[in-house]
């Protein structure tokens, strides 16, 4: 990337907070705080707003100087850095493949180089820089009456390729090249009254615990969920809350990993509901049914249009959450994606990712806090799109997890973690060490800044 790119670049990402947020926002009297205690809050989300009184709806008759002041107090600049390294028990480095279609001279990773398919942690031969995130959120309060608020989320670094429009190689699709990308991860815009809201734009899917922001994940690595489920959709949705306990949404979409540009002319319908029975549990369903013609998530490895007409998408995926105590927390996850390919000679291709995937976090202290990952996924053709499974049952792939957070201070994260992953898959590819083994142990650490 010349200077006059990487200035443009970091110019928009100046304009960059929190992504992946609930939008059903409240307020808890008694939200409890990492070290257990107790400690009230105010009437609303917003501690530097006026007031959310009924007073404060857009039909109050405020001077334009309180208006303009209530504006700018709301609106919020935030991210994070993450940079880190990881290596495998084989030393395998970092190779790069000149041969793959369109792919920049020698700057194409190989998939099974590295820590071979760790995605998001597959780069092993040095130092990194996972993500650059900087967000401008304002922040909605409809609970008294009619608002509306907007987010505004860029990534740069290792990461960021995946939150790229290839779907429909569209907007950001190529911003970047080698190991560093650049994405928009969410643009978009709420309106919202009391219960309901009305959004357009792109944004985080959230299907699967783990998001691609790292400050909203525990580990360091990426489980296979993550990067087998829908990370980012564009679209228009529509959210309602009946009660305090029970959020709906639902809505269209142009695909997933798409913008409205829509090349490829793919329609889909998105829905998710969410229900807290307690303070302390959570159970969320998603759903997507529809078409997705573009390239799947490994475009970076196969640069070329498929020879299908169609590509019908299923994918769902539901979350448990329960916070035991104020030092236990644990999750589980069940997701299943399925991919049918029309081909021009009427053939049909059916693909599939499943699994299922577990935390179980201990906090010790404010400071420090041990977690435990694992995970099973049963998949063809989904995961490893460079040696594609040919069996009719796909294979199971499995990985363990043992992590840390330590937070010497508030704004900074250190995560180390140890990794095993192996599979079944016997047919003469082995996902890991170039291609030749069934199993790999390793391991990492990541800081993590925020400000």
């Amino acid at each position: 990337m010349n200077r006059t790119y990487i200035t443009g670049l970091l110019f928009l990402m100046c304009l960059g907070g929190t992504v992946y947020r609930s939008h059903a926002s409240s307020c808890d009297p008694c939200a409890r705080i990492g070290n257990g205690e107790e400690t009230l809050c105010g009437p609303c989300d917003f501690a530097d707003s006026l007031s959310c009184g009924p007073c404060d709806s857009i039909f109050s008759h405020r001077s334009r100087a309180d208006r303009t002041k209530q504006f700018m107090s709301r609106i919020k600049v935030s991210g994070w850095i993450q940079a880190g390294i990881m290596g495998n028990e084989y030393g395998n480095q970092n190779a790069y493949d000149p041969d793959v279609p369109n792919a920049p001279a020698d700057r194409n990773k190989n998939a099974c180089s590295g820590n071979s398919y760790l995605l998001g942690t597959e780069h092993a031969s040095d130092f990194k820089l996972d993500q650059i995130w900087l967000s401008v959120t304002r922040e909605m309060d409809a609970k008294h009456g009619l608002d509306w608020g907007f987010q505004f989320d860029m990534a740069y670094g290792t990461d960021a390729k995946y939150a790229q429009s290839f779907g429909d190689q569209s907007f950001d699709y190529g911003w970047g090249d080698g190991d560093y990308y650049a994405a928009i991860v969410q643009m978009y815009a709420e309106v919202g009254y009391k219960r309901l809201t009305a959004r357009v734009g792109k944004f985080g899917a959230n299907m699967v615990h783990e998001p691609l922001a790292a400050n909203y994940t525990f580990f360091y690595s990426n489980a296979y969920a993550c990067y087998s489920s829908i990370l980012t959709l564009c679209g228009a949705t529509l959210e309602y809350a009946p009660t305090d306990k029970l959020t709906l949404l639902g809505g269209w979409t142009p695909g997933y990993h798409s913008t409205f540009e829509n090349k490829f002319e793919d329609n889909a319908f998105y829905m998710q509901a969410t229900y807290r029975p307690t303070k302390r549990t959570s159970i969320r369903y998603s759903l997507y049914s529809g078409t997705s013609n573009g390239l799947n998530r490994r475009e970076d490895a196969l640069d070329f249009q498929r020879n299908f007409l169609t590509e019908e998408v299923l994918a769902q995926a539901i979350v448990f959450s329960w916070a035991l105590n104020d030092r236990w927390s644990y999750m589980i996850e069940g997701h299943w994606s399925s991919y049918d390919y029309d081909h021009q000679a009427t053939a049909t291709t059916h693909t599939f990712a499943n699994g299922i995937n577990q935390h179980l976090i201990y906090t010790i202290s404010p400071k420090w806090a041990l977690g435990l990952r694992a995970e099973w996924l049963k998949a063809k053709g989904t995961m490893f799109d460079a040696e594609p499974f040919t069996g009719a049952e796909g294979t199971d792939i499995y990985e363990v997890t043992l992590g840390a957070n330590w937070n010497p201070r508030p704004w900074l994260n250190i995560r180390p973690e140890l990794r095993y992953d192996w599979t079944d898959y016997t047919n003469g590819f082995g996902p890991f060490d170039n291609a030749t083994r069934q199993n790999q142990l390793s391991g990492g650490v990541a800081m993590l800044v925020r400000f």
